[in-house]
């Protein structure tokens, strides 16, 4: 299907459009510009798998940065339930329509959205027919009960989705990337020593999941450099920010 076809039918959710034959380069190949209308409002993400017939979502996952920079978050936690459990059902049947719109089928999805402050309502702000990243299969496994890879290999071999999803674990899960502030050769990590938030290790349970080998060169200047990420499962929103922020102040040992 083209571009412009796709974006058409998409725009409802997003507002999202391509613009082409903006520039033709020496190579006479055309360009193509896609603007995006930034919507200000809590961050949210949508999994879940599709088949021709049926929508199954998965879980909700809601983003908090934690780490600004120059201006820019450059941090967040991912993190279910969300804060605001009235809008699961907003955000559920926007992820269903978009998966529809577009087309999607046996697959899983991994959909970004943002709650728009100004129309209080969900949109859409990209839409992938992946496997979400980071740890978030993770989480939907522990906190969900549905390890979403294996239910894509089953849909792929022509087995039916489940009807209906669990109910979900007590307590609040979340993902959180770590980053590298200076480059070098990675020889593992340290944990943080006391600080303000290190009394709620007891509160709560977190793992630090590498995912660099020993002895590989980090370089900063390349674009998101995770070392590592922090899993988190604590008994409430306001315990599980703290373990966040504590994971922050995890730190990389070069040599």
């Amino acid at each position: 299907m083209p571009k412009n076809s796709i974006s058409k039918r998409f725009s409802r959710f997003s507002f999202r459009h391509y613009l082409e034959n903006i520039l033709v380069n020496d190579t006479n190949i055309e360009q193509l510009f896609l603007l995006e209308e930034f919507i200000e409002g809590d961050e949210y993400s949508v999994e879940g798998i599709c088949t021709k017939e049926e929508v199954l979502v998965i879980g909700i996952c809601q983003k908090r940065g934690l780490h600004i920079e120059n201006g820019i978050r450059s941090e967040g936690v991912n993190f279910s339930p969300i804060l605001d459990k009235s809008r699961e059902i907003f955000l559920k049947d926007m992820a269903k329509s978009a998966v529809k719109a577009v087309g999607m089928m046996n697959t899983a999805f991994h959909i970004e959205l943002r709650w728009d402050k100004n129309k209080n309502k969900p949109r859409v702000i990209e839409i992938n027919p992946r496997l979400p990243g980071g740890l978030l299969c993770r989480l939907h496994k522990e906190i969900n009960r549905i390890d979403l890879p294996e239910l894509l290999i089953k849909i792929s071999l022509g087995e039916d989705l489940p009807k209906g999803v669990p109910e979900p674990l007590q307590g609040v899960f979340g993902d959180l990337p770590i980053p590298c502030f200076k480059s070098g050769v990675y020889n593992g990590y340290k944990l943080p020593e006391n600080n303000e938030y290190s009394y709620m290790i007891n509160d709560a349970e977190i793992d630090i999941v590498e995912f660099t080998q020993k002895g590989t060169i980090l370089n900063i200047g390349d674009k998101e450099v995770y070392y590592a990420h922090a899993f988190i499962h604590a008994p409430n929103h306001k315990v599980l920010f703290d373990a966040a922020n504590w994971s922050m102040n995890v730190s990389p040992i070069f040599i």
